[in-house]
């Protein structure tokens, strides 16, 4: 399956949100499901 990715520098969010994406993709891919709490546990919030 080819699933295209979007530069999502190109779209208006802060640096840290991207970071944020960025790392949530790297741990997470496109085959894996998360919640809140993996999301809190990895980027820290």
């Amino acid at each position: 399956m080819y699933v295209e990715k979007v530069d999502i520098g190109s779209v208006n969010f802060s640096k840290k949100t991207i970071h944020h994406i960025e790392t949530l993709f790297e741990e997470f891919g496109y085959n894996q499901v998360f919640g809140r709490e993996d999301v809190m546990d990895l980027v820290g919030l």
